[in-house]
């Protein structure tokens, strides 16, 4: 976690400097003496965390949390000798109130609730960002790969061939192997896809050439470069969708 330390009084700003050394996890990336510097501190350096004092010379610790420049905005902890700003405090959503003087257990315990807290908005975050690539145009699945779930574009898929019970889905880079049916499959990839053999579905744009094999048999000739031969049983329906009558 990047932490800002706010305070216009050096020993408390060394005081929380000692206290964070028992953290590893906690990174220092700026200290603060007042509330314009926070507000420059919080623009440049990005804090995932901000421990500031609440009354200081200028701006207040409680107005740097309400003009805070960045979204989503850090993680408040106030760190003060007064307890008569506690209500307004977290009026603002802070995370905690600590009281000077503090001991180490009550400074972990503060700690325990910003990792909660960093912890759920990752959480949040990534759920949005999942979401955003699952249906942004073009519609993307997300597949696995050695990173773990990976959003891929419908686009980049340029067939599919079946298995059993498992399909393999061609990519311009390599294949993904999923266990599904070949119509599951279909019906998860959309209108984009159709079926031309009982074992392979192709993306409808990725046919570049059809060569007439006789007896109502194709060879597609594909984007990246291979050939699936299409039966009869659909040709039909495949030139219909492609124009030719």
């Amino acid at each position: 976690m990047r932490v800002l330390i706010v305070d216009d009084e050096t020993p408390a700003r060394m005081n929380l400097r000692r206290h964070l050394l028992a953290f590893p996890e906690m990174s220092i990336v700026g200290e603060a003496e007042d509330g314009a510097g926070a507000l420059q501190q919080i623009a440049e350096q990005r804090p995932d965390v901000v421990l500031c004092d609440i009354q200081m010379p200028g701006i207040s610790g409680l107005e740097v949390a309400a003009a805070c420049p960045m979204q989503p905005p850090p993680l408040f902890v106030f760190v003060t000798a007064f307890d008569a700003h506690a209500l307004r405090a977290f009026d603002l959503n802070a995370v905690d109130y600590l009281l000077k003087p503090f001991d180490a257990n009550r400074f972990a315990q503060m700690i325990g609730k910003l990792k909660v807290q960093l912890g759920s908005r990752e959480a949040v975050q990534r759920s949005q960002q999942i979401s955003n690539w699952v249906y942004a145009e073009p519609p993307r699945l997300l597949l696995p790969d050695e990173q773990g779930l990976v959003p891929v574009a419908i686009t980049e898929i340029i067939r599919v061939e079946a298995a059993k019970d498992w399909v393999a889905l061609v990519l311009p880079e390599r294949q993904v192997i999923l266990r599904k049916t070949l119509s599951a499959t279909e019906a998860l990839l959309g209108e984009q896809f159709m079926q031309v053999h009982r074992s392979h579905l192709v993306r409808i744009d990725a046919i570049e050439k059809l060569e007439e094999l006789g007896k109502g048999d194709y060879l597609l000739h594909l984007a990246n470069g291979e050939t699936i031969r299409m039966s009869r049983r659909f040709a039909e329906e495949v030139l219909n969708r492609l124009g030719q009558f």
